[in-house]
């Protein structure tokens, strides 16, 4: 299956102007670098072939979003660990394998240590800044 270049777009983390702030960024970011991580993993070739690109997206999607309470209480020191849960691949698409599902929730962490680790680094402060509004999505939107 061929994948397109920028699968993963900014108007899925919002659905009005209050919606454009840096959690969501964070999210539309983290989606990406999760859906990377599938791409370029050999030991998807089966699951790449099974599911269209859009609902690999659409997956990717999903489980950022349904992280972002955990991201957030994670990174507020509410909660002592993140939380990658398979749940969030079930609730998406019930029909992925367990086999699958595991990878997919290894692929997820990978990502997860791989984007805070650009984070360490980035001007943008998303992690400090959850609630502040981001300019990024104007920039992007079409």
């Amino acid at each position: 299956m061929e994948m397109d270049v920028d699968p993963i777009k900014a108007q899925y983390f919002y659905k009005n102007d209050r919606k454009k702030i840096k959690v969501n960024r964070f999210c539309y970011e983290y989606a990406y670098m999760f859906y990377s991580k599938i791409r370029e993993n050999p030991k998807m070739k089966r699951f790449k072939a099974k599911y269209t690109q859009d609902e690999i997206t659409g997956l990717c999607v999903h489980f950022s979003l349904a992280m972002k309470k955990s991201m957030c209480n994670k990174s507020d020191g509410v909660a002592p660990a993140l939380v990658l849960a398979e749940n969030y691949i079930y609730e998406y698409n019930p029909r992925i394998s367990r086999w699958h599902r595991s990878l997919l929730i290894d692929m997820a962490d990978k990502a997860w240590d791989g984007y805070l680790s650009i984070c360490e680094c980035c001007p943008t402060r998303c992690i400090s800044e959850w609630y502040v509004k981001c300019d990024m999505f104007d920039r992007l939107t079409p």
